[in-house]
């Protein structure tokens, strides 16, 4: 997942840098403009300020590609579900004000049903998840806007209540895909656990840890470092060529 920070300019429309009261749910919504880009809907969120006329802004914005845009820091409110009148559901589970206890995700999307590419479908999955995992809640903490405020919002999910039910519970399943991997141990490294600490107090992994921050040594992609494979003869000569250059670097 790569998430880029482009934040918004602190403003009274967009971000006015009010804390949230607490991260009780994570709300889909769809941006309403087809096929219009995640940095262009960003940007209509940075112009607010001098527009002066609206309040909107969200904290993630997955664009058609999969890239992920997050405009607001996570501890700060954004303006994405606010309404005169909420649901019950909403009242009773987030606040009176939901947008002091939610984080905003917009999703690009290709039509005015809301239909979203494969990738912008699958950097949702992972996103959700991250956040789900990182402030330790599950399906039943995603909201649509629809669910908050009656908005058809996001449309396809609204239409479909089948593929967020799909959607929901393939959330569950990769959550416990990521309990799964609770022994992990290393900061950088998903296949790196507790079997792997031979020595018995963590220094092993952390020494994994701190060669890869050095840039000594990497990954094989994708949070991966293969702990139980045998490196090449071709690793092996990049990782002397690199430790020789750290010390030839910082006599």
């Amino acid at each position: 997942m790569n998430i880029k920070e482009k934040l918004l300019t602190p403003n009274n429309y967009s971000r006015p840098q009010r804390n949230l009261t607490d991260v009780l749910g994570f709300v889909v919504h769809w941006v309403g403009n087809p096929k219009s880009t995640a940095i262009a809907n960003r940007n209509y969120f940075e112009g607010l300020k001098d527009s002066q006329d609206t309040y909107a802004s969200a904290h993630y914005i997955i664009g058609l590609d999969g890239e992920i845009i997050q405009c607001l820091p996570e501890n700060e409110m954004a303006y994405h579900v606010g309404s005169e009148n909420y649901t019950d559901q909403a009242l009773k589970l987030l606040s009176s004000y939901p947008n002091n206890c939610t984080i905003g995700i917009e999703c690009c999307h290709l039509d005015w049903d809301g239909k979203m590419t494969d990738e912008t479908y699958q950097s949702l999955i992972e996103l959700t998840t991250y956040l789900c995992d990182k402030y330790n809640k599950n399906s039943e903490n995603l909201w649509l806007h629809y669910d908050i405020t009656w908005k058809d919002c996001h449309r396809w999910f609204v239409n479909n209540p089948d593929e967020w039910k799909k959607f929901k519970d393939k959330i569950d399943n990769y959550l416990k895909e990521v309990d799964d991997m609770a022994e992990q141990m290393s900061k950088y490294f998903v296949d790196i656990t507790e079997k792997h600490d031979w020595d018995g107090n963590g220094e092993a992994v952390s020494n994994v840890d701190w060669l890869y921050e050095q840039g000594l040594i990497s990954g094989v992609g994708n949070d991966k470092f293969a702990p139980d494979r045998s490196p090449t003869r071709y690793e092996l000569a990049q990782v002397m060529y690199r430790i020789i250059e750290y010390i030839e670097s910082n006599q």
